[in-house]
């Protein structure tokens, strides 16, 4: 890429151009502005580019479809509803069009080839828009696998830190939006680990105790006395705050668990 001379540029203009008379391939057939590439044209399997200003997207229509960066942009105008938050939609879409119009190659692909720094500004610019564009736009279940993308449950990350709270601290509070708040200890036993497809920790719920104080809860729960002092932890049930509670001799300080 850096100290590229002039007579390479001109012999890739030369060579594409003759390829084009030769196969009588009309030349803006040859280049993919989307991707700055000049790709491969095999009769009855090649890029195709229309004049069609906007059509449905759809499986059946994809080979119609315009694949230029402007055309995109247009798709994204058109279609709010593909993103997770539709205000969000203008914002995207113009970050797209800033790409375009300050990153996107000009026609024969030559003109930003002996500036390497516009090269990787290009490349961030690129990445990025690539994970604005993941981060913001539904993606259906089955895409997700076709992409390799790994999904975090909120409520497992939870369970995650509860778990791993200062090595297994088992004294908890948990204060709801009715202002009840209940003292907890955290059942070693039967809490364990599971995990999904991806690898990850997976949990339905944890299983906590009900006590009014914490000394001597260890013996009451081995003694099976806390048994109707049972407390599920869900998805459905999740209190306004979780605190953790740290032993300091006599006292008990707490540490707020952020989810």
């Amino acid at each position: 890429m850096l100290n590229i001379d002039n007579d390479c540029k001109i012999a890739m203009k030369r060579d594409m151009l003759k390829k084009a008379f030769k196969q009588n391939i009309p030349v803006f057939k040859l280049i993919d502005n989307k991707f700055n590439k000049i790709p491969e044209y095999k009769q009855g399997n090649n890029y195709k580019f229309t004049n069609y200003p906007y059509i449905e997207f759809t499986e059946h229509h994809k080979e119609f479809m315009d694949s230029s960066i402007g055309t995109f942009e247009y798709f994204l105008r058109c279609n709010k509803h593909i993103f997770l938050n539709p205000d969000n939609a203008k914002t995207v879409t113009d970050m797209i069009s800033c790409f375009r119009i300050e990153c996107r190659n000009g026609f024969f692909h030559t003109h930003n080839l002996n500036d390497w720094d516009l090269v990787e500004k290009i490349r961030r610019n690129a990445i990025y828009l690539y994970f604005v564009l993941l981060g913001s736009c539904i993606i259906p279940e089955r895409r997700r696998r076709e992409l390799n993308l790994i999904y975090h449950d909120q409520f497992d990350e939870l369970c995650k830190k509860i778990r791993d709270f200062k090595k297994y601290n088992i004294y908890f509070v948990f204060e709801y939006e009715d202002g009840i708040k209940h003292k907890l200890v955290y059942d070693i036993h039967n809490n364990t680990i599971e995990f999904n497809d991806d690898g990850l920790e997976h949990y339905d719920g944890l299983l906590f105790y009900k006590v009014d104080e914490f000394e001597d809860s260890l013996k009451q729960i081995d003694k099976g006395e806390l048994e109707d002092k049972k407390l599920y932890l869900t998805r459905d049930n999740l209190p306004k705050k979780i605190f953790g509670v740290h032993r300091k001799h006599r006292n008990y300080e707490y540490e707020e668990i952020i989810f």
